[in-house]
């Protein structure tokens, strides 16, 4: 595997930690029932998607193949945005007002499936963004990658072209030409003898 290729993976691998602790995060009010069997099925089926969905996006980027370190990537992505969502929960009102209110103030069942709703919606939407985003990024670099091959194809054509140039100015010499006949074909002028040593 390419450097280039090692990169995007890495950095797709971020991206969708990033990614996957935001949907996390975002269903996380649905992982806590009052069955426990209920909930490890619901917390299973939930990985489960999203693991298939990252190996899925990953065949994109590069053909799927899985290291250790990509695995790593995902998780420091997910403590990333654990972290980042931490610091804003205590700095920033308007997670208080998603969070708290609906604990504290009891919002009608209404306002709280629109707020689910849209939190799905969302969740679609960025994996949208990320599946479209990823393969506009492979798209790019196999075009760069082969614009790259192209050039160095293109370097050595020229430099056997020059060659081929010099031949042709060469051959056109009449002192060369029996010089090369005489040394590659064994030609030989009239009354002379030519006696190959090995």
């Amino acid at each position: 595997m390419s450097l280039t290729i090692q990169i995007q993976s890495l950095i797709f691998s971020f991206v969708y930690g990033l990614f996957f602790a935001t949907i996390f995060r975002l269903f996380s009010k649905y992982f806590n029932t009052q069955i426990k069997y209920i909930n490890i099925i619901i917390i299973f089926s939930f990985v489960l998607f999203n693991a298939l969905l990252y190996f899925f996006c990953l065949s994109i980027v590069n053909n799927g193949i899985v290291h250790f370190y990509f695995l790593l990537t995902v998780l420091l992505g997910f403590l990333i945005e654990n972290k980042v969502n931490d610091y804003l929960k205590k700095y920033k009102k308007w997670y208080n007002i998603i969070g708290d209110t609906m604990k504290k103030k009891k919002i009608k069942h209404k306002t709280t499936r629109r707020i689910l709703t849209l939190d799905l919606c969302c969740a679609i939407f960025c994996s949208f963004i990320l599946l479209t985003f990823t393969s506009y990024w492979v798209d790019i670099v196999n075009l760069y990658n082969e614009k790259k091959d192209l050039e160095t194809n293109l370097t050595t054509l020229k430099e056997e072209e020059k060659n081929l140039k010099n031949d042709v100015k060469k051959l056109n010499d009449p002192d060369y030409v029996a010089r090369y006949a005489r040394e590659r074909f064994f030609y030989s002028k009239n009354q002379e003898y030519i006696i190959r040593i090995p």
